[in-house]
Order: structure tokens, then sequence, then C-alpha cells
């Protein structure tokens, strides 16, 4: 065995207990912020039925999302079972919960369901607009508060809600042309020619409007499902909601 050989073995032994460590010392770091007195009397008088319809709504939302995920999987070409991706949602949570980034968990789901499906570019592209059709419905939904409830923010948090809303759309309207890639690569050649370029082309999410559409009203109900989670975990420690009633 050469030395670069016994060079190579040894880090790949002690990868594993370098991670744990690392990842030990940060969950200690972030626990040690936590004040555990207030935790604990909160959750001694946690209501349990409030609790557990949060929890409910929780696993609802994951399985919505993970079936958003599917429509735009398959508009791209990659069919992947709804199971898979419930299980890779999850596990991305986990990943989103403990690193400090909030996107990890998006990274671990494209490197996973790319090497499942061999098309790391598509299943990037993916999970990008999975996110962003996420985050591009909460704009018309503030937007619906605001008209209910005109003084509920400032008018310059209405204006900005307003371009977001617009910008949104514009970018739905340029990813529903399916001949923007195929300009692109008409346009830049060489880039279609080396691998990370190809990934990169890929991931141009090109569907079509349908699917589009279809992952933006999937985003709604999980909208209104992280709405009333939310309703249920304040009700559940006793928090002062208006309109619910406990």
């Amino acid at each position: 065995m050469t030395a670069s050989t016994r060079a190579t073995a040894l880090r790949k032994r002690l990868d594993g207990p370098l991670k744990l460590a690392i990842s030990l010392a940060l969950m200690a770091l972030l626990l040690r912020a936590v004040h555990w007195r207030e935790i604990f009397a909160v959750l001694t008088h946690i209501h349990a039925g409030w609790f557990a319809l949060a929890l409910l709504l929780f696993q609802l939302g994951v399985l919505v999302r993970a079936a958003r995920w599917q429509i735009l999987l398959r508009a791209g070409g990659v069919p992947a079972p709804l199971a898979l991706l419930v299980r890779w949602y999850f596990i991305g949570s986990l990943f989103n919960t403990v690193l400090p980034t909030g996107f990890g968990g998006d990274a671990v789901k494209t490197v996973a369901l790319g090497r499942y499906a061999g098309r790391p570019g598509v299943v990037l592209g993916s999970v990008l607009l999975d996110r962003f059709s996420g985050m591009a419905m909460q704009m018309p939904i503030g937007i619906m508060a605001l008209l209910l409830a005109p003084g509920a923010a400032s008018p310059t948090v209405g204006w900005l809600l307003g371009l977001l809303f617009g910008a949104c759309a514009l970018i739905v309207l340029l990813m529903a042309r399916r001949d923007w890639a195929l300009a692109l690569q008409r346009r830049f050649p060489a880039v279609a020619r080396v691998k990370a370029g190809q990934i990169l082309l890929d991931a141009i999410p090109t569907y079509g409007l349908r699917p589009l559409l279809a992952s933006f009203g999937v985003s709604l109900i999980f909208n209104a499902l992280l709405i009333g989670l939310n309703i249920c975990l304040g009700l559940a420690v006793g928090a002062a909601i208006p309109g619910a009633t406990t």
C-alpha cells in the first residue's frame, strides 16, 4: 500500500467521526442558548388536542410539498414515486432545521435525487422552483391580508408586496416559455459543451404554464395548512389569537 493510499484510507476513517464531532459541537452551542426553564413551563401546560392537530397538519404539509415537487419533476421528465419524495422531504426538513443556513435540506435533496434520477440539472431546477413557488404564493396571500385589514401594515409594505408579486409573475411567464433554454443554447453554444454547462441549462425550468400553475395551486394549499398549523400551535400554548376560540 502506497503512502497516498494509506492517507486516503485514513481520511475516510476520520471523515465520519470528524463530521459527527462538528455536528455535536454545533448542536451544543445552539442548545446553550435555549431557555429550558421557560420551555418546560410552557410544555407542562400545553393543550394536547391542539398540539396533536398541529402535528397532523405538519405531516399533511410534508405530503403536499412532496406532491408539488413530484409535479415539477414529472414536467421535467424525471418520474419519482411520491413515497421517495416524502422521505427526502423529511430528511431535508431535518437538515434545514439543524443547519444554520435553512437551505441545507435543499442541497441534500438535490444531491440524493440527482444521483437517483441521473439528471442533476432537472432535479436542481425542480428544487429551486419548488422553493420559489412556495414563497411566490405568499405574495398574493399578503396582498389579500392587507386588503382585508388595511391598517395591519404600512403603505410601504403594501407597495413592496405589489412589486414582489409583479416580479414573481414575470419570472413565471419567463419560465413558461419552453424556447428559453433553446435560445440560450444557441446564443452560448460553448456552455452546452461542458458537463457543468449542460447541468446548468438542464436546471432551467421550461415546463410550460400548466405544471407551474399546478405547483402554485398546491403551494396555496400548503400555505393554508401552514397558517392552520401556526394557529394550532398558538392555541396549544395558550396564546391569544384574534378570531380563534379555545
